[in-house]
């Protein structure tokens, strides 16, 4: 797996405490899962027991059997990536509530799948709300390209589209509600492509010149860039006039 960066100083990438937050929590819950000091189980939704255990609806994704270890080593990879650019650009507070989100609306999707087709299957996984952060990741950086599994290149769009496709795999008990667990991530290309304006989803940013043309996020740092220089131009022609006034005060 290749890198998700596409903003951001090698210090700032270790500055995203909500996604450390989330890795620690699945491998933490995995080892407490693996020395059989917590039940694995009890984290898992089931939807049939939605009233009986509502908190499952938040926990599953850091419901993880002892035997999944690979599970865990990719899903850390891949939301420390993932999730680590969408911090960075929509901030701590907001990545968590996504995360939070998401996980809550695959869970009442399924709830309300089996309501209406019926089947019943435990959620235990990280990988639907990891699928939601990718197709998020995947509709802001559509043509940027990502090495899957140190291997395969990739585009954002059609990493997006997998990750949608693999959750269909996420309940082999009960495939028929499959589709109900892959709903949510309509939600997530909507936010990502600033669809949804009462999210308040922070796309790139844009600006009118009055004229009806709109100027990108490229066009800003563009300006931002030719400030930089003119104001490097000034320091250095202040620069030289001083040195110029030293050697004239010198010579008299």
């Amino acid at each position: 797996m290749g890198s998700f960066g596409t903003s951001g100083s090698g210090l700032a990438r270790l500055r995203q405490p909500a996604t450390t937050a989330l890795v620690g929590a699945i491998v933490l819950s995995y080892v407490l899962a693996y020395v059989q000091v917590l039940d694995w189980n009890a984290l898992a939704f089931f939807p049939e027991r939605l009233w009986q255990a509502p908190w499952t609806a938040l926990t599953y994704p850091f419901s993880i059997p002892p035997s999944a270890v690979f599970t865990v080593l990719f899903a850390s990879l891949w939301l420390w990536g993932i999730g680590g650019d969408i911090e960075r650009r929509d901030g701590p507070l907001r990545m968590g509530g996504l995360w939070l989100g998401f996980s809550a609306l695959c869970a009442l999707s399924v709830w309300v799948g089996h309501l209406i087709v019926g089947g019943a299957g435990a959620m235990a996984s990280p990988w639907n709300s990891i699928a939601a952060f990718t197709v998020i990741w995947g509709t802001r950086n559509a043509t940027a390209q990502v090495t899957l599994m140190f291997v395969l290149p990739i585009s954002g769009k059609w990493l997006a589209w997998l990750s949608a496709g693999l959750v269909f795999f996420s309940m082999p008990q009960a495939p028929q509600l499959a589709p109900f667990a892959a709903a949510p991530l309509i939600l997530a290309y909507l936010y990502a492509a600033n669809k949804l304006p009462s999210w308040g989803a922070t796309g790139p940013k844009k600006a009118s010149t009055g004229r009806g043309k709109v100027y990108g996020e490229p066009y800003f740092e563009e300006v931002k860039r030719r400030e930089k220089e003119r104001e490097e131009r000034e320091r250095l022609k202040k620069l030289f006039e001083s040195s110029l006034d030293d050697d004239a005060d010198k010579r008299s």
